[in-house]
């Protein structure tokens, strides 16, 4: 359970797609998983928390002159959790990469609701004892205000 706030800079516009530079800021992440062997019903799922960055990121929005835009997004970066996450010889830094989909629905000229699906993984990349790893399918919505006109 992220909460993200997200930069956008357009690269490129062509007539039917555009190219935007969209790094993120995860500026508060939740994990939760279940603990091997737990029998206590207050201990069977361990909860960690972090914040992080993903200073690689683009996002390709098409018909960028119409209300509806559909886009698609990839991000790379890192989060740092409070704790050692999904092992106790994992690590507290996790790299994420994510691939998602959606649509931004223009309210105003500047103005714009998302709606949009994101796959994530998260791993530690071999840097402690143990390398476990996680993937989410997060559903998200959006609000994004643009100073430049949005559509045409």
């Amino acid at each position: 359970m992220p909460i993200d706030v997200r930069y956008s800079y357009e690269l490129e516009h062509w007539d039917h797609w555009t190219m935007r530079y969209s790094p993120e800021l995860t500026a508060l992440a939740m994990l939760d998983w279940p603990v091997q062997g737990a029998t206590n019903p207050e201990l069977l799922r361990q909860r960690a928390y972090g914040s992080g960055l993903s200073p690689v990121g683009f996002q390709s929005d098409f018909f960028p002159s119409k209300r509806v835009q559909p886009f698609l997004s990839t991000d790379g970066g890192f989060i740092y959790f409070t704790d050692r996450v999904l092992s106790p010889e994992g690590s507290r830094y996790m790299y994420t990469v994510d691939f998602g989909t959606g649509i931004n629905i223009f309210r105003k000229d500047r103005q714009a609701v998302t709606i949009g699906y994101r796959y994530q993984h998260l791993s530690n990349a071999n840097i402690s004892q143990h390398n476990p790893g996680t993937d989410a399918n997060t559903f998200y919505v959006g609000v994004s205000r643009f100073r430049t006109k949005g559509y045409r």
